[in-house]
């Protein structure tokens, strides 16, 4: 009998205890950037992530994230329809040879943003999740890929 009550009292403080103050871990996978539609004036709506303090910093890295992608790695498509992107710069070692235009480009509030805006602005178009120590923001920019060849061009990048 005692020790059908011992093993009842054990039950139940494990229980007790596995429900109590437990923290489910956030695991979150890196999702590469991909392009959702294209649009007549040469822009691309990409389908983003990025990381940050606050959901501001975070906003502000999804779109330097979308930008670095299209110029540097190319951006798969979402869907059949659509033709994925390849890198602007296809120079071997790009990220090396022009890492003193990339870090003036994309420092913060860098010229970047001049080629990139948010696609939806509706509330509730982005999402954010948010731990400890970072939020994380989901969400679809709108980057305009013939400006930026432009620019490339005129800064003597690519021919």
């Amino acid at each position: 009998m005692k020790t059908n009550v011992k093993v009842l009292l054990f039950a139940a403080i494990l229980i007790i205890a596995a429900s109590c103050g437990v923290k489910v871990s956030q695991t979150y996978y890196d999702q590469k950037p991909q392009i959702v539609s294209t649009e007549l004036d040469g822009s691309y709506a990409i389908s983003c992530w990025g990381t940050g303090r606050n959901s501001d910093e975070a906003m502000k890295e999804l779109k330097k994230q979308a930008v670095y992608e299209v110029i540097f790695n190319g951006v798969a498509s979402a869907s059949s329809n659509i033709q994925s992107l390849k890198p602007l710069i296809l120079t071997v070692n790009a990220k090396d040879k022009y890492a003193d235009w990339s870090n003036k480009f994309f420092a913060d509030g860098g010229e970047y943003l001049k080629y990139c805006s948010k696609h939806d602005r509706r509330t509730g178009s982005s999402k954010f999740y948010k731990t400890a120590n970072q939020v994380k923001c989901q969400g679809v920019v709108s980057v305009d890929v013939a400006g930026l060849k432009a620019l490339l061009k005129e800064s003597g990048i690519i021919k």
